[in-house]
C-alpha cells in the first residue's frame, strides 16, 4: 500500500519519510517546487512537484495511493484561493 504525503519535508515530515522507508512502506511525497527533498532520496521514496492548495495536483499526486498522511500547513500569506478560506488577520 503506497501512501500519499503532505509536508514530506518538515522537520516532523523528514522522520516519518525515513521511517517509512526503513520499513519498506512506499511513500509518495508532495513537494514545492522550492522545497528541497534530497535528504529524502531513500528506497520506496518517489516524489510528485504540487502544493497542498492546489487541488488538481494533490488529486494527481494521490493517484495509485490507498493511504494519506496530510502533515502540511498553510503558513503566512494570503489563504483565500486555498481552499476559498479568507486571509489570516496579522
Amino acid at each position: 500500500m503506497k501512501t500519499f504525503v503532505t509536508g514530506g519535508t518538515s522537520s516532523i515530515g523528514k522522520i516519518l519519510i525515513k521511517e517509512m522507508s526503513r520499513q519498506g512502506d512506499p511513500a509518495r511525497v508532495l513537494v514545492r517546487s522550492t522545497s528541497r527533498g534530497d535528504s529524502l532520496d531513500l528506497p520506496g521514496v518517489e516524489f510528485v512537484t504540487g502544493d497542498v492548495t492546489d487541488a488538481e495536483s494533490v488529486r494527481q499526486g494521490m493517484q495509485g495511493c490507498t493511504r494519506v498522511t496530510h502533515m502540511a500547513a498553510v503558513v503566512g500569506g494570503n489563504t483565500q484561493c486555498a481552499a476559498g478560506w479568507p486571509p489570516m488577520k496579522k
